[in-house]
């Protein structure tokens, strides 16, 4: 799975958007407040729609196992990352990809 914050990825529109010829002429204070903008709106969504993937796997990994225990002995030691997990990771990487954008853009994200 591929970042959606890379080279094609969801801040393609706001590079462009900036190395425009009529924004290049923006004071960088105003860039910076335009890119801090972008990045809390565009942060707050991601959020949300990462909250709503990770409830939705949770409840679905969560069906998956009473199943799996009502039919079988769990016969695994647990050591296996779990669907959860791995995209659990997969956020957490995403998000690492997105603010080492930002400094890009000249925005110190917050941790």
């Amino acid at each position: 799975m591929g970042c959606v914050w890379g080279d094609a990825g969801a801040l393609v529109p706001m590079r462009n958007l900036l190395e425009s010829p009529k924004l290049a002429r923006l004071p960088t204070a105003a860039r910076t407040q335009l890119v801090t903008g972008i990045a809390a709106a565009v942060c707050a969504r991601y959020q949300a729609l990462a909250e709503e993937l990770l409830t939705t796997v949770r409840k679905t990994e969560s069906s998956l196992k009473r199943l799996k225990k009502a039919q079988q002995a769990d016969a695994g030691d647990g050591s296996a990352m779990s669907d959860s997990d791995k995209i659990t990771l997969q956020l957490h990487l995403d998000v690492a990809e997105f603010g080492q954008q930002l400094v890009r853009f000249g925005v110190q994200p917050e941790q």
